[in-house]
């Protein structure tokens, strides 16, 4: 896993293919542990298209009824704050 730099904030599996990534690693992502999906959802988190991929493709399906196009792309899905399941907002 390459260092954080992108803008989308995903709910990941807890174990994913024998993978493993160690916790507070200058320069690294921290991982965040939510109580629930519905809060991980609530605060702007997207289920990941690799490891939760079913739960990613029902997400996206939700989404582009929400913003009213067929197939949106990860980076209009995660630029769109202040609405439902977007960062920086809420319904």
């Amino acid at each position: 896993m390459s260092p954080y730099r992108g803008k989308g904030w995903v709910i990941c599996a807890l174990e994913f293919n024998d993978r493993y990534e160690p916790q507070w690693v200058p320069g690294r992502l921290t991982w965040l542990f939510f109580r629930c999906e519905a809060v991980a959802l609530a605060a702007g988190h997207r289920p990941c298209s690799e490891c939760r991929h079913g739960d990613y493709t029902a997400y996206r399906q939700a989404r582009a009824a929400c913003l009213e196009t067929s197939r949106p792309s990860v980076q209009l899905i995660n630029s769109q704050p202040g609405q439902a399941g977007g960062r920086g907002g809420s319904a």
